[in-house]
This record gives C-alpha cells, sequence and structure tokens, in this order.
C-alpha cells in the first residue's frame, strides 16, 4: 500500500497524470523541483487521505487552481508555490480545516483572496506574496489578530488592514503601506 510518494527533484517532465486520482491510501505526495508542465488535474481531489500536497517550483504548471482541492479534508500542508498558476484562490480550500500551512507566493493569482480562508483556524502559515492580488478580506485579520497566523506574507501595496510584513520585490518590510 503506497502511502508516501515523493518524486522531488526527479527531473520529471510533462503532464501530472489524471490517474494520480487512483491512488486513495496516499497520504503524501510531493512532486516539486521538477519540469512538469500542463494544469493540475481535477482527479486530485480524489485523494481523500492525503495530508501533504507539494507540487512547487515547476514554472510551467498553469491554469486555474482546480476547486476540488477544497475535498481534501485531511490536508494540512498544501504547498503550490512558484508555479504558473492563475485565476482566483478557490472558496472550496476554506474547507481545508485542518490546514496548517498553505504556500501560493509566487504565482499569478488574480482577485480577492476568499474571505472563506478566514475560517481556517489551524492556519499558521499563509504565504501569498508575488501574485496579483488587490485585497485580503478582514476575514482573514480575525486569525491574524487571534495569534493563530503567526506567519503572513504578501506582496506590499496590497489593501490589507493587518499585514504586518510584505515583500517589496525581496525586500521584507514590517509595515505594508504602498
Amino acid at each position: 500500500m503506497l502511502d508516501f510518494l515523493n518524486l522531488r527533484h526527479a527531473n520529471m517532465m510533462g503532464r501530472i497524470p489524471t490517474e494520480i486520482g487512483n491512488l486513495s491510501n496516499l497520504k503524501k505526495l510531493h512532486l516539486g523541483h521538477n519540469r512538469l508542465s500542463g494544469t493540475i488535474p481535477s482527479e486530485i481531489g480524489h485523494l481523500s487521505n492525503l495530508v501533504e500536497l507539494e507540487i512547487s517550483h515547476n514554472f510551467n504548471i498553469v491554469g486555474e487552481l482546480p476547486s476540488e482541492i477544497g475535498r481534501l479534508e485531511k490536508l494540512t500542508n498544501l504547498v503550490l508555490n512558484t508555479n504558473s498558476l492563475n485565476g482566483t484562490i478557490p472558496s472550496s480550500l476554506g474547507h481545508l480545516e485542518y490546514l496548517k500551512s498553505l504556500k501560493l507566493e509566487e504565482n499569478q493569482f488574480t482577485g480577492t483572496v476568499p474571505e472563506e480562508l478566514g475560517s481556517l483556524k489551524h492556519l499558521g502559515t499563509l504565504l501569498l506574496h508575488e501574485n496579483n492580488l488587490q485585497a485580503i478580506p478582514k476575514e482573514m485579520c480575525d486569525l491574524v489578530n487571534s495569534g493563530t497566523l503567526f506567519e503572513f506574507w504578501v506582496t506590499c501595496g496590497l489593501s490589507c488592514d493587518c499585514c504586518y510584513q510584505c515583500l517589496c520585490p525581496f525586500i521584507l518590510r514590517d509595515d505594508c503601506d504602498p
């Protein structure tokens, strides 16, 4: 029974196969630091036992993040940084009640961060810098003020009432004024 598939730095090329959704016992899937391309298949939402999903540093992973990721109810770590993902961040991520770490930085996401993310009471790390986001909803401030969200990075100039650190590019600042 395969429960951990670690293919980081495996020099893999091509698309993530839709058959990945058939690995129903998988708890950890690491596909980072390869040369994967195409979209993240919606079938990834069938991996109901997954607690860690890492598909980072694959510069040719494109398209929208499938909302089906919101079905991964056991997920604690979602690492999708440094790709070319675009569109809006799906509100279905707010269903991931055990999520501790969400890393979406260095993509091309647009729009407002979904207010549903403010209900993630275990979220300690949220990295959103180097995207094209326009605003952070007030619901995120509740997590910051509760002390649960201790690592929260956004790009400087983003409309946010509670962000305490931002990157302007590559310079960490303690204020987030434009």
